[in-house]
């Protein structure tokens, strides 16, 4: 027994400094304890303590995941969702991300993305912003402005 509290002792203060180095969510702290070992009921203690204490909040999670997408990578809603819910966020963390975030950049970096694909072919310009997330309204919206 006392190994076992020793061991989730030492998987706390990894996983506290794993989570006071960047954003994470339940599912990347989950996946960080299964590969330094810990068993499921050492995982449950663990992230119950995390959550209590604000380690870990997947809504501030989302949050901050739908401004660093926008902003930096310029991905639209579609790609954004999607990779929250491979996170195994909950929609309404999902939804209420999105719900914040600044129409007026993510107009803004669509535009900036159509400019830079200026003199290709309307169908692979299409194609690359679908891949990037954007949907087919947002597209032709700003394609023919």
């Amino acid at each position: 027994m006392e190994n076992k509290e020793c061991s989730v002792q030492s998987l706390l203060a990894k996983a506290t400094r794993y989570c006071a180095s960047a954003e994470h969510c339940t599912q990347d702290v989950t996946d960080k304890l299964t590969q330094w070992g810990a068993d499921s009921s050492q995982q449950e203690d663990v992230l119950l303590y995390l959550v209590e204490n604000k380690y870990i909040d997947d809504k501030r999670y989302a949050d901050a995941f739908v401004h660093d997408k926008v902003h930096y990578q310029k991905w639209g809603i579609r790609k954004i969702q999607a990779a929250l819910k491979a996170k195994r966020i909950s929609d309404n963390d999902i939804q209420a991300a999105v719900n914040v975030l600044d129409r007026d950049v993510y107009d803004s970096n669509l535009q900036y993305l159509i400019k830079q694909k200026k003199g290709y072919q309307r169908d692979n310009i299409i194609r690359f912003l679908l891949q990037r997330g954007y949907t087919m309204n947002e597209i032709l919206e700003k394609l023919f402005v």
